[in-house]
């Protein structure tokens, strides 16, 4: 994987349908390179990820708030590494607040691309008391790993642990995360912290169905009390959700990968603020042991036709995770792609199956060409 895919690599995170989270394979490496490039450049939190059954993590310290700090969405995406349109601005200019358990709840920006929520959530006590703060469980972050999982910037390579011990700062556990009701959903989530005395919280929340040019969605804010017990309080919020000019193809394609079979299903492509955004479906035919790993090494990538270079993929999706539908035993594979519009070439995309670390498109490889009318 390029540098420049592993930095893209943080929006497929957290399932909000779960409670609980899993450890993300490659946090560690992802969270170290991060640590190592930004100290090269300016100073400005590094990234991790963590998926479906993974959330992504991202920290920063320093003693006064410098212009990393108060981040909006717009500088918080382009720091991950998306190719937003020179015009993109979130448009968010609500005061949104909940006070719970000792804990201040702000969403700082927030906005709708398409079925997708995000937000910026800034926690803090509201008695301005510093701490550590996680998203999640001190498990979850290993008392043995680095501090810079939580600080990027702190000058010292110590543990979690030591960090603790030696500040004497208590641990605080809190979160956030947007809902609509009667849907189950999936989403990302995120966060640094702001000196001591504050974390910011970037969560986001797919397969919405706005309507009316408006979403009415629950902020749902979760604290850990001192037992290990969650409280959870929810207030109703309403964004702006710009109508999308979507698409929805039903296809019935069979694509040779390798000895394998590949079915396509379906396809959805929406044209939103961000770019262009494509979903496909597709399931492996009379699947072998084996297959769905193998099939899970290869990814789709829209491709310029002449030059076979792969257009940049804005949402900086690099990973998915299969499931096999327990109705049908059949494995089934769902694929996001956000591309920006003026680099596809006329009406026509192709979109290509390629090995995940591929960067470049083959005329060989599995192909789809697909009529943007």
């Amino acid at each position: 994987m390029t540098d420049q895919q592993l930095r893209q690599r943080i929006h497929q995170a957290m399932d909000n349908r779960l409670s609980g989270v899993e450890r993300d394979p490659f946090l560690e490496k992802k969270a170290k390179a991060w640590g190592d490039k930004r100290k090269e450049k300016s100073r400005r939190p590094s990234l991790r990820v963590i998926i479906a059954v993974v959330i992504a993590l991202l920290s920063i310290l320093g003693v006064g708030y410098t212009a990393m700090y108060h981040w909006n969405l717009k500088e918080y995406l382009l720091s991950s590494g998306y190719q937003l349109p020179q015009d993109f601005e979130s448009g968010f200019d609500q005061d949104l607040t909940q006070e719970f358990m000792g804990f201040r709840f702000h969403i700082r920006d927030a906005y709708m691309n398409g079925d997708t929520a995000a937000a910026l959530v800034e926690i803090s006590r509201l008695d301005n008391a510093p701490g550590v703060f996680l998203y999640y469980h001190t498990d979850f972050i290993e008392m043995n790993k680095s501090i810079r999982m939580l600080h990027a910037d702190y000058p010292e390579d110590i543990t979690v642990g030591e960090y603790i011990e030696k500040t004497g700062l208590p641990v605080f556990v809190a979160n956030s995360t947007l809902r609509q009701k009667d849907r189950l959903t999936r989403g990302s989530g995120d966060f640094w912290m702001e000196g001591e005395r504050m974390m910011v919280y970037y969560t986001t929340t797919e397969d919405l169905r706005p309507a009316h040019g408006e979403i009415t969605l629950d902020w749902e804010v979760n604290v850990r009390d001192e037992q290990g017990k969650w409280h959870t309080a929810v207030e109703q919020i309403t964004l702006p959700a710009p109508d999308a000019q979507a698409q929805s193809l039903v296809l019935d394609e069979m694509l040779p990968l390798e000895d394998m079979m590949l079915q396509m299903k379906a396809m959805q492509i929406a044209d939103n603020p961000l770019g262009l955004d494509i979903r496909m479906e597709y399931v492996l035919v009379e699947e072998k042991p084996g297959d769905k790993e193998r099939a899970s090494q290869y990814r789709f990538q829209a491709v310029d036709p002449d030059t076979y270079g792969v257009l940049p993929d804005i949402s900086g999706n690099t990973f998915f995770i299969p499931w096999q539908n327990p109705n049908t035993g059949i494995t089934e594979f769902t694929w996001d792609l956000c591309i920006d519009p003026q680099a596809v070439k006329g009406e026509r995309l192709q979109l290509q199956l390629l090995p995940r670390e591929a960067e470049k498109g083959d005329p060989s490889a599995p192909t789809l060409w697909i009529d943007l009318k």
